[in-house]
């Protein structure tokens, strides 16, 4: 956790080794300047002006509440920070405590996650407005209508014709004189 105490001009007091860090200053250039080196404009600009509105007895606007704010660090590069702010009581002089963490992989992540659930959407939606396929398109075939052979297993008038055993000699002879349906296919076949 980076943290930042400044007195109520707005200059750094002391910083701890995550303020380095992350704002890529070495320590020695933070303590003893301001605290707007570290944000970029309007903050930059308008930040003596937002401590002077809140030590002159006006509305606390960041003071006791956490918030996202934009950091500045060395390489003039701007980032997403998580910002909170306390005063410091009891002391010969007021002071603040800043706690600052770089929030800059959670940004692209709810980016990320963003992107991914608009593209998401629009396949939904794409999908809902395509027409489903004519009947002269479609490429899946109907199943053939049942079968006299299907019918005598079902228990048809077919199915009156005896099965003969194998045992008798008869039954031999009548299997011989009975052509075998080869021609129809099995039902696992017909798709």
């Amino acid at each position: 956790m980076a943290s930042i105490t400044i007195d109520d001009h707005g200059i750094i007091q002391s910083c701890n080794p995550a303020v380095v860090r992350i704002f890529g200053y070495p320590q020695a250039e933070l303590e003893g300047n301001n605290t707007s080196m570290l944000m970029p404009d309007p903050d930059r600009t308008n930040h003596g002006e937002y401590l002077n509105n809140y030590t002159s007895g006006g509305p606390a606007k960041i003071i006791g509440i956490g918030r996202e704010v934009e950091g500045l660090r060395r390489d003039a590069t701007v980032f997403p920070l998580a910002l909170a702010i306390s005063k410091v009581e009891g002391l010969d002089k007021r002071l603040f405590v800043g706690v600052v963490r770089d929030i800059s992989q959670r940004k692209i992540a709810e980016q990320a996650l963003v992107e991914s659930e608009e593209s998401f959407r629009s396949v939904v939606e794409t999908m809902g407005e395509s027409s489903p396929p004519s009947s002269s398109t479609t490429s899946l075939r109907r199943p053939p209508p049942p079968t006299p052979y299907a019918s005598a297993r079902s228990g048809s008038a077919l199915s009156s014709q005896a099965v003969p055993s194998r045992s008798s000699s008869s039954a031999a002879k009548a299997r011989s004189s009975t052509p075998i349906r080869r021609s129809m296919p099995c039902w696992a076949c017909r798709f």
